[in-house]
């Protein structure tokens, strides 16, 4: 017994030295390959395009001189002072990488200590509806015992989650995650975008204001669309304050101040960020190669998402309209998601992840590792889903295929740009199918906990809840 918490943390080192070196073994061998791979680096994450930025710089150009740079001023300034270490750029990606599991085993911590506390009233409650219609069944079947056994589970599950080995479940999730091995391997600058979203996921969860305000306009600055984040990261914050009380009902009005707060130190972040920024590439181009660039949509290079293809065959007169619909349609899914789950901002989060992963104008397969990732929170759903056998295979069937058809499409001239765009909305479809499932599971749980697992009827008697 005196072994177990060194055993612990042991397993947790191990996982950790295992998953650094498969990533250095794979930068060794297929690292320069996957720099051109369009499923993992997109025009505003690719390496290449990072590299191009610096040979501007050393013939005292601006990098945002043409229209191919898109990486913000200060990963140019960091990159520019290690490009003569090609293994030191690597482990700047590497390093994010780590700093970014450690941040979500940290909040995956918090995470179960307070949906815990959160829940431990409907557990008893449940525990004690369990006890009650074991004693009144004179002669329990099996089949009977098993089903109580079964939906027990369901909730046990919160209440064991704060063991090192549900925490390393979460930790094994990221950093043997394939599409996060890949982008970390291929240097894709979404490595970066991941560890400031899950920063600010931590730094919300601990209350820690100045520092989520930070994070998430880290995350902003690297990817515009990552603002839409500040409405949990604020709900999170707020959360303790909320939950003091018995019936905690959220009232906007009342804690209007406080977003506003959280409001304006998010504007002073970003105020200081385009300062350095400006410093750092001695003009201001940089805001439209950076912030303004997913908003136009000028450049239709193939990627996972849904509006490369579409944005190709439009009508050039059309194309305003459809950028306007494109972003309109964005922003319409915050308001429904935030009024539903603001009494969970956790919960919003991942949506919200999930969302920008869908919706993003040019995403990667590390965006949708980062989401899956993060998904291990929320295991405690698994149980109540009905699709993630269906979602699984669909990614998998995707995996395989994008890169065989873009092989088709662009080294064999063997097939076409159908081929490719109909696993990039394979994937969509499959990761919309997975936030529906979800919300579903989390409704349904929702419901079981605040109702238990059984409905007493007029007569007393303890009916089962199918």
């Amino acid at each position: 017994m005196i072994f177990n918490p060194f055993l612990k943390k042991f397993k947790i080192f191990v996982l950790f030295i295992i998953a650094i070196l498969i990533r250095v073994g794979l930068f060794y061998y297929i690292g320069e390959t996957l720099l051109n791979s369009v499923e993992i680096s997109g025009p505003t994450t690719s390496f290449l395009r990072l590299k191009e930025a610096i040979t501007y710089k050393q013939f005292g150009l601006s990098p945002y001189y043409g229209d191919s740079i898109h990486e913000n001023p200060l990963l140019i300034f960091i990159a520019e002072l290690l490009k003569e270490y090609n293994f030191g750029l690597f482990l700047l990606y590497l390093l994010s990488d780590i700093v970014t599991s450690l941040f979500l085993y940290r909040s995956a911590a918090l995470f179960f200590k307070s949906s815990r506390l959160l829940e431990s009233f409907y557990y008893e409650s449940i525990q004690e509806d369990y006890k009650h219609i074991l004693a009144k069944l004179s002669s329990p079947s099996k089949a009977s015992r098993a089903w109580l056994s079964e939906r027990l589970e369901l909730y046990a599950l919160i209440q064991v989650s704060s063991s090192t080995d549900v925490l390393s479940f979460v930790l094994f999730c990221y950093l043997f995650n394939p599409y996060i091995i890949l982008s970390t391997v291929a240097r894709s600058s979404v490595v970066f975008i991941n560890t400031s979203l899950m920063m600010a996921f931590y730094f919300a969860l601990a209350g820690e204001f100045l520092f989520t305000t930070l994070s998430v306009a880290l995350a902003t600055w690297f990817n515009l669309y990552s603002i839409i984040l500040l409405v949990p990261a604020t709900l999170l914050l707020l959360s303790p304050k909320i939950h003091q009380n018995t019936e905690p009902p959220f009232k906007f009005l009342s804690n209007l101040p406080n977003f506003l707060l959280v409001g304006a130190f998010f504007f002073l972040w970003i105020c200081l960020l385009t300062y350095v920024s400006f410093v750092l590439s001695g003009s201001w181009d940089f805001i439209e190669e950076t912030f303004a660039f997913p908003l136009t949509i000028p450049d239709l290079t193939p990627n996972i998402g849904l509006f490369w293809y579409m944005f190709s065959e439009i009508f050039e007169q059309f194309r305003a309209y459809f950028i306007w619909a494109v972003h309109i349609l964005f922003w319409t899914f915050i308001i429904p998601l935030t009024i539903k789950y603001r009494d969970n901002p956790s919960f919003l989060f991942l949506m919200f992840i999930g969302l920008l992963n869908t919706c993003k104008i040019y995403p990667t397969l590390g965006d949708l590792g980062f989401f899956l990732s993060l998904l291990s929170l929320w295991r405690h759903l698994f149980l109540y889903t009905k699709s993630l056998f269906l979602v699984g295979s669909i990614y998998l069937h995707s995996s395989v295929l994008l890169p065989t058809t873009w092989y088709m499409w662009i080294h064999r001239c063997s097939g076409n740009a159908n081929f490719y765009y109909a696993q990039t909305l394979l994937i969509s479809a499959a990761t919309l199918i997975l936030m529906w499932d979800l919300t579903i599971a989390y409704s349904r749980r929702k419901f079981d906990l605040e109702k238990g697992m059984f409905v007493r009827n007029s007569n007393l008697k303890i009916e089962r809840v199918m």
